[in-house]
């Protein structure tokens, strides 16, 4: 995983004409924020190589505890440092994730005065590393020391690997928040390279990758049709390399199939994580880390472009007391219920799905009332008497495979202002939806919840 980039870029970054000693203001600045920028890079080639080991975790418990195997065989900590962001040995990098942390420590004061603010964003990142680093050998650790037949036990390491997901997320997020504060910073100081529209390329490269991301397949055709027509003036390797990764974003956008071990996860992560990120990203010599070689054998004083990180989700066993998401009583429902509980349903509201597992926040609308509710899913009461707050409710529901989905809101009372009203909130194609169900002591509400993935 060594590579020619992190070499080129310490040469740059250390060099007479960008010292902090000899060079101009305008050189410090971008001598600081460079350095920053390769923080960010290097820690996400770290994250790569512990997200692979979460996957292969997450996966061997659920064999575990759907198969009731011997034992699992967590593999991988004694194969790596213990560190791998320190990375004493400099197994995986030239220039390691904390030696540009520490770079970028003594060059903090050089940063533009409107970028102050990136120190704070890699202090977040370095913390954030340091936690999934350490998040292994808590998984470790908690296997070598519990009783893996204790359903608590069991849930308790789903719990760990759900913050693996909250800090990949977060580092995600403070990537973009990074990026958009150089990119403003260096469009107005002409910074960039765009050899060959590289740099429009790049935007489209980054949109269309988020696209996927959020399972927005309009916004990832949209992107993959700009990305083609903007990439028309690339030629050798560039080239090459565009052409491979819009052949992945074609492959999602046509539905092409995915190896078994990632069946689970679904396309969209599949074609994220390996087949783009892996001509996209460093690591797997992709269009970025080329464009940053050229950027440094070019010479001249442009800004870096940063990689995309990693996301990572939890895949659940089947068994009810260890899976979070509820499944409803009926599998295999042919037809939605028109009486509940003596009380006529009313039904014409669809919402439309892109997970098997679905997470809905519930509640009050516009004003706190004193509703208070029921709610059954797929025939099972999923939720009972639960007074609606402005706070949001979350449940996880479990969709059926086949057939139809419904949720049903069922008023226990009328509040102050009838009848009762609850907003559902849901997340389809990366977007926040809303929706608005009614229901009285006469009648009650269903909505059907269309899934597919395509």
């Amino acid at each position: 995983m060594k590579n020619s980039f992190a070499i080129a870029c310490l040469i740059l970054v250390m060099s007479g004409s960008l010292s902090a000693q000899s060079g101009t203001m305008e050189e410090k600045q971008l001598e600081a924020v460079n350095a920053h920028l390769a923080f960010t890079n290097e820690a996400i080639h770290g994250m790569l190589i512990i997200h692979r080991m979460l996957e292969n975790f997450n996966q061997e418990v659920n064999k575990y505890v759907d198969l009731q195997s011997e034992q699992v065989n967590f593999y991988g900590n004694s194969d790596l440092p213990a560190n791998v962001f320190l990375d004493i040995d400099h197994y995986f990098y030239e220039t390691t994730p904390y030696e540009w942390y520490a770079r970028c420590q003594e060059l903090k004061g050089d940063l533009p005065r409107e970028l102050n603010g990136l120190s704070d964003t890699i202090d977040a990142i370095k913390g954030l590393i340091d936690q999934i680093n350490a998040l292994r050998f808590t998984l470790d650790g908690f296997i070598q020391t519990h009783d893996l037949n204790q359903a608590e036990n069991l849930k308790l390491i789903y719990q760990q690997l759900e913050n693996g997901v909250t800090y990949y997320d977060r580092i995600y997020q403070l990537k973009q928040n990074l990026w958009h504060a150089v990119q403003d910073w260096g469009v107005h100081k002409h910074l960039f390279y765009d050899i060959d529209h590289a740099y429009n390329v790049y935007n489209e490269l980054i949109e269309l990758l988020g696209a996927v991301r959020e399972k927005d397949r309009e916004g990832a055709l949209r992107h993959f049709n700009r990305l083609k027509a903007e990439s028309s003036n690339q030629s050798g390797q560039e080239s090459m390399l565009i052409k491979s990764i819009l052949n992945e974003a074609n492959d999602y956008l046509t539905n092409h199939s995915i190896p078994a071990f990632y069946q689970l996860y679904r396309p969209y992560y599949y074609y994220y994580n390996v087949g783009m990120l892996n001509k996209t990203n460093r690591y797997g010599n992709g269009w970025i880390a080329l464009i940053n070689q050229l950027i440094t054998q070019s010479g001249k004083p442009y800004l870096y472009y940063l990689e995309e990180p990693h996301f990572f989700k939890v895949i659940y066993p089947e068994r009810d007391d260890i899976n979070p998401f509820q499944a409803g009583k009926d599998t295999a429902i042919a037809d939605i219920p028109q009486i509940l509980e003596k009380r006529e349903i009313r039904s014409d509201k669809v919402i439309y799905v892109d997970d098997p597992y679905l997470i809905v926040e519930l509640y009050d609308h516009k004003e706190q009332d004193g509703d208070i509710v029921s709610i059954n899913f797929n025939g099972e009461w999923v939720l009972r008497k639960q007074l609606l707050k402005n706070e949001p409710y979350e449940l996880k529901l479990r969709l059926n495979d086949s057939g139809r989905n419904y949720l049903v809101l069922h008023a226990e009372n009328i509040g102050k202002r009838p009848p009762n009203t609850m907003a559902l909130k849901y997340t389809y194609r990366g977007k926040e939806h809303e929706i608005i169900l009614n229901s009285d002591m006469q009648q009650s509400e269903l909505i059907e919840i269309e899934y597919s993935d395509q």
